[in-house]
């Protein structure tokens, strides 16, 4: 009978799990595609669903799309709870700061390489950004350079600066 009861439990928070991951892609997607509108999804949200949606984007480093979903959607009052909103919200102004960091950092480390005769590629991460609607809401977390086959050349010159 008590394996009956766990088995029913992990089955009731697997299902919870799942139904989250679902309203957190639909959110996702309502972020990133001008065209989609499935608000209605999205408009019977529990406040545990919300702060689930939350988790799932700071997990997956999309906190910033997912809030450009919800200032789409609160013209249907499909929005997360005032306290939910406000952690959500300072987040993302704490990811937007980070990223006026990293394209200062950016800007100096390609004129530093470029002073020593190196085109600096910035790839994936920041490079990508510059395709999103709002490109700071695109998590950074590290940078990735190319440094079109010089890259010993440049590791060399890093070390030598005492990096």
């Amino acid at each position: 009978m008590e394996e009956n009861v766990v088995c029913e439990e992990e089955c009731v928070m697997s299902h919870k799990v799942y139904m989250t991951e679902q309203r957190f892609l639909s959110l996702l997607h309502y972020g990133i595609s001008p065209k989609h509108n499935d608000a209605a999804s999205l408009s019977s949200l529990s406040d545990e669903d919300w702060r689930g949606c939350m988790q799932q984007a700071g997990q997956q480093s999309v906190l910033g799309l997912c809030l450009d979903a919800l200032d789409k959607l609160k013209s249907n009052g499909a929005m997360p709870p005032r306290n939910v909103l406000i952690k959500w919200i300072g987040s993302v102004v704490t990811l937007e700061k980070e990223y006026e960091r990293q394209k200062v950092f950016i800007k100096e480390l390609a004129s530093f390489f470029s002073k020593h005769g190196l085109k600096m590629v910035v790839m994936k991460g920041y490079g990508l950004s510059k395709l999103y609607h709002i490109p700071k809401h695109r998590g950074n977390c590290d940078l990735d350079v190319y440094f079109c086959g010089k890259g010993q050349y440049a590791d060399e010159l890093i070390k030598g600066e005492g990096h």
